[in-house]
């Protein structure tokens, strides 16, 4: 299932736990877009760091930039 058909979806710490159980797991620049169209969408710096935790998760400098445009990045 997308992420885009949940509604309200807001990924927290919890969340980014559950997703490095997901194996390959990779967010990119399609994922982010659709994202955007998710309401209420939040993901902070502090998810940031613990996406980086997870193997072969893939966050490039164009996702950065658009998440820099979802919420304030500190």
């Amino acid at each position: 299932m997308r992420l885009e058909k949940v509604p309200d979806f807001n990924p927290t710490a919890i969340d980014i736990m559950r997703l490095e159980k997901v194996p390959h797991f990779n967010l990119n620049a399609i994922d982010i877009m659709r994202l955007k169209k998710v309401p209420h969408f939040n993901l902070t710096a502090i998810d940031i760091m613990r996406l980086e935790k997870i193997p072969r998760f893939n966050l490039i400098a164009i996702d950065i930039m658009r998440l820099e445009k979802i919420t304030i990045l500190t």
